[in-house]
């Protein structure tokens, strides 16, 4: 069997496309990767494994405005053509542009399964004439992956999809090592910052993620405990945040990274005692209403088995309730984060029973292979076909 993998974006960043590649290459299936070329000026990350039996084809630039139309065109030429020369049997499109250009290829193409997988959908976006024809390709996909349940009940409403969408968490696999480095002890060794516990934030910056709430809690933080936020961030907001921080007087308790390579993001994972990952209603994302499980800064933590705080959303109450890996919070209360930071800093025994809980959700649910078991099935039933 051979798989390509449409992203119009760098797919290191998504965790499920990394594993999908990886889990695919491993069962000795032959994958082709296409994806958006990512800027040399802010490319930071460095090397991901995707896989040995996974061929790279990075297409176009980082451009704006019109240049990146025509990077767009030129990507769906691009994917037509390497279509044309490896003959692939199914072709995963990713988000809204990948899903398009999958589906534009499958028109030449029409004997190859299309699976179309979303990570995130803005209920708005569909109403435009890409959302449109994004909606038409989705109900002619023969598979459609959400990274949640209730996304995917949404979807199919709003689509009107004859079939049933499949929910996928992004999740780690049980084996995955995170390794830890040193480079984040240095980082702060430099800046003369020493603490004795850490709280750490990774993933993208910006708002509606409680963050100026979490800032506003920590003079109220009982201990020596350090905040190191990691990920990237649009210039204006991190101008915003790092004001605020000089307004609160926490600039020896905080350490912003908004250039992570993959070492140090894992570095700081593999340095943390608490995790945070908060997120306030979006009007414009429909994804934050439904992060329970599937957030990749939770399952972040989950492979590092340290518990988190999470917002007291209807989904996350539920969540808790069920496995107990982490304290809900009023994401716009300070007071109410700065509690469940002191609460599971300041009660050792408190927090090992729920790091035993998170270890247990990582190895009983929360993982790769438990999550991504019914896409493999399907596609080990074309084999049979």
């Amino acid at each position: 069997m051979k798989v390509l993998l449409a992203i119009w974006a760098d797919p290191r960043t998504y965790l499920s496309t990394v594993f999908m590649a990886q889990g695919l290459s491993t069962r000795g299936i032959d994958v082709d990767l296409v994806y958006r070329k990512p800027n040399k000026e802010l490319d930071v990350f460095g090397d991901v494994n995707f896989g040995s039996n996974t061929r790279h084809h990075p297409i176009g630039g980082r451009h704006s405005g019109w240049r990146d139309k025509i990077d767009y065109l030129t990507y769906i030429i691009k994917l037509i053509l390497i279509v044309w020369r490896k003959r692939p049997d199914v072709i995963i499109g990713y988000n809204k542009l990948g899903l398009l250009a999958s589906f534009v290829v499958t028109q030449f193409f029409p004997k190859i399964r299309l699976i179309y997988h979303n990570y995130d959908f803005d209920i708005s976006s569909l109403q435009d004439i890409l959302g449109r024809c994004e909606l038409v390709a989705a109900r002619n996909a023969d598979l459609i992956i959400f990274p949640a349940l209730g996304r995917s009940e949404e979807y199919k409403s709003i689509a009107g999809l004859k079939r049933e969408p499949m929910s996928v968490l992004n999740c780690y696999p049980l084996s995955y090592s995170v390794k830890k480095t040193g480079e984040l002890n240095k980082i702060l060794e430099s800046k003369g910052l020493s603490f004795d516990r850490l709280v750490i934030r990774l993933g993208m910056i910006g708002p509606f993620h409680g963050i100026e709430a979490t800032f506003r809690s920590m003079p109220k933080w009982k201990g020596n405990w350090g905040f190191i936020m990691g990920g990237f961030a649009p210039e204006t907001y991190l101008k915003e945040i790092n004001q605020l921080v000089e307004e609160l007087g926490l600039g020896d308790r905080v350490l912003i990274l908004p250039s992570v390579s993959n070492s140090l993001w894992y570095d700081i994972l593999s340095s943390g005692d608490l995790g945070i990952s908060l997120y306030d209603p979006d009007p414009f994302n429909l994804s934050h209403k439904y992060m329970a499980g599937t957030s990749q800064k939770l399952n972040g933590y989950f492979v590092t088995g340290i518990p988190s705080i999470v917002p007291n959303t209807p989904d996350f109450f539920s969540f808790v309730e069920q496995y107990g890996t982490s304290k809900l919070v009023d994401v716009s209360n300070s007071g109410s984060i700065a509690q469940a930071v002191n609460s599971f800093l300041g009660d050792t025994e408190e927090y090992d029973r729920y790091s035993k809980n998170v270890r247990k959700a990582f190895q009983s649910e929360f993982n790769f292979e438990k999550q991504f078991e019914p896409v493999f099935k399907w596609l080990n039933s074309l084999k049979v076909k």
